[in-house]
């Protein structure tokens, strides 16, 4: 990866991570006029709502819907948060995935820069499928390796569903139970992250270079 290219993760990563805590902020700071705002509608129609949210975001890179899990978390707990977010991350990976399969690149260009797409194509696993793509579900964004997998390889549906629900669950939970927390303890976890990353991609980069 260039150097161009990790500074546009780490940019990427930072800026992903600076809007989950200003939401959480705003959210826990007016959570009173949120819930009686919501409670006009029933939690059917609110879990939808962001399970379509979540499912579109998963579908069309680079959208994420990360910064909604704040939202979600403060208005029905960390734990059917979680499972929602799982929900919607799920399905949105079968349909990335089976688009590429049965369109190719002509279609998955529509959803995805195919220069981004490429870029990912060497790390497509060609043994150990099924725990690569679970570490790999930690590594590279829900959308982007949904496409890659379809796009570059021939794994098996039930394979790549079962590696991806379980490697995307850990971080549901995390992310929903963090949008809970102190801003105190985001902003100590935002310069966390943002420090472990930063560190991740220099080595990565310093390693490729030499």
């Amino acid at each position: 990866m260039s150097k161009k290219g990790i500074l546009e993760n780490l940019v990427s990563l930072i800026l992903i991570a600076a809007i989950f805590v200003a939401v959480s902020y705003f959210v826990q700071e007016n959570i009173e006029t949120l819930k009686s705002y919501m409670s006009n509608f029933s939690f059917f129609w609110g879990a939808l709502i962001y399970v379509l949210l979540a499912f579109i975001t998963t579908v069309i890179a680079p959208l994420t819907s990360v910064p909604l899990m704040p939202i979600a978390a403060n208005l029905w707990g960390w734990q059917i948060t979680g499972v929602l977010s799982i929900l919607s991350w799920s399905l949105g990976s079968f349909v990335a995935f089976l688009i590429a399969v049965k369109f190719g690149k002509p279609v998955v260009k529509r959803f995805i820069s195919l220069e981004k797409l490429e870029k990912y194509e060497s790390k497509m696993p060609k043994e150990n499928v099924f725990w690569t793509i679970v570490f790999l579900r930690m590594l590279i964004p829900v959308d982007i390796l949904s496409y890659a997998l379809g796009t570059f390889t021939k794994v098996n549906l039930k394979v790549y569903m079962s590696a991806t629900i379980l490697g995307i669950t850990p971080f549901a939970f995390i992310l929903s139970y963090v949008g809970m927390v102190s801003l105190k303890q985001q902003i100590i976890l935002f310069i966390v992250v943002s420090f472990l990353a930063s560190v991740i991609l220099f080595l990565k980069y310093k390693t490729k270079k030499d």
